[in-house]
């Protein structure tokens, strides 16, 4: 009888640290989000465009198009909070059709935005076990190149670059330590420029600018 307890005592002795170990299951490792990453962006753009001509008659109207370019930006992380800067460029043949009414006599517009491009801060918090989730908005400087024109006989076409605000937010996720996916959405305002047309009694053209893209990310994250 003695033999056969001191058997089981030194049976579970040997096989208790065993299964505890088989029970126990370490955590995940913590996503680390800092430092620097690059890649692309691509998405689509609905944008609307405001004229106010000789301060009298008003209209406008929509333009609308895919958007696509680079995007990059340094991510700093403490705890669950992930602070960061970020910019990019994006090419787009966002365009369309506007309609002014000035004394029973409609005119109409031509919009075309050939780039846009973004400097935003940005500030975060991670989800999840392992952090890999990033859910964050973003605001700063909205910058786009627009061109306005009147169609008809003595039709103009004429444009710049438009500087305003951003703001927006959306979500990042790691699926490896290097690559990150998201998904966002910005509304820019872009401000608004002011045009003359004619020589002999120029017309003033007010534009005011605004837009809303929703668009995908995937990028490098230059993990340390």
């Amino acid at each position: 009888m003695k033999k056969l307890l001191v058997s089981a005592f030194a049976l579970a002795a040997f096989t208790g640290p065993a299964m505890a170990a088989d029970l126990y299951t370490p955590a995940p490792a913590m996503y680390d989000w800092n430092g620097a990453y690059l890649g692309g962006h691509v998405g689509y753009l609905w944008g609307d465009a405001s004229i106010t001509e000789d301060g009298l008659g008003a209209g406008g109207g929509d333009f609308d198009g895919v958007v696509g370019g680079i995007v990059g930006g340094w991510n700093f992380q403490s705890g669950n909070w992930v602070f960061g800067i970020e910019g990019d460029f994006g090419w787009t043949g966002a365009d369309g059709v506007g309609m002014t009414t000035e004394d029973d006599l409609q005119e109409i517009y031509t919009y075309d935005m050939d780039w846009n491009a973004h400097v935003r801060g940005r500030a975060g918090i991670t989800l999840g076990e392992d952090g890999r989730t990033l859910l964050f908005v973003a605001g700063g400087l909205a910058i786009a190149d627009f061109k306005v024109g009147e169609q008809g006989v003595q039709g103009w076409t004429d444009g710049g670059t438009f500087t305003g605000w951003s703001i927006g937010g959306g979500v990042n996720h790691a699926f490896s330590n290097n690559f990150i996916a998201g998904l966002e959405v910005l509304y820019d305002d872009y401000g608004s420029k002011t045009y003359e047309w004619g020589e002999i009694e120029p017309e003033t053209y007010k534009v005011d600018l605004d837009a809303v893209t929703v668009r995908g990310t995937v990028t490098y994250h230059f993990a340390y």
